[in-house]
């Protein structure tokens, strides 16, 4: 059974519980990103970059996040500065920090290189 792609946008406030990834631990990769503002030119041109091509994501098992609190939990936690793309594995590894947009292809490539991918794709996963 194929597992549907999990694409949410969430603005994340201050009063977001402790753990916020917690849901996704072993079921889902996620890819945060960041920005100070809904209308941020990078932001948009990311979010268009991985609306192009939904499949890969889905085939990864990646659940995206746009945080765009000032003061949310996550960047208390993971602290970055502006526009920032932070790729977390299944085993909640952080497995990618960068300050610019990334293709899709990019993250896939990246993704793919990872011990948890390997053996997925080992154990028969979709490319």
């Amino acid at each position: 059974m194929r597992r549907a792609l999990v694409f949410v946008f969430v603005l994340l406030a201050s009063a977001v519980s402790a753990g916020p990834l917690d849901e996704f631990a072993w079921t889902n990769r996620v890819l945060i990103i960041f920005a100070d503002s809904e209308l941020d030119p990078v932001f948009l041109s990311q979010m268009a970059m991985l609306e192009s091509d939904l499949t890969p994501l889905e085939h990864r098992d990646i659940v995206v996040l746009a945080d765009l609190g000032p003061e949310s939990a996550l960047r208390s936690q993971l602290r970055p500065l502006g526009f920032s793309v932070v790729l977390i594995d299944k085993d909640g590894s952080i497995i990618l920090r960068r300050p610019a947009p990334m293709s899709v292809r990019e993250l896939a490539r990246h993704i793919d290189k990872t011990p948890l991918r390997i053996d997925e794709l080992a154990a028969g996963a979709p490319r």
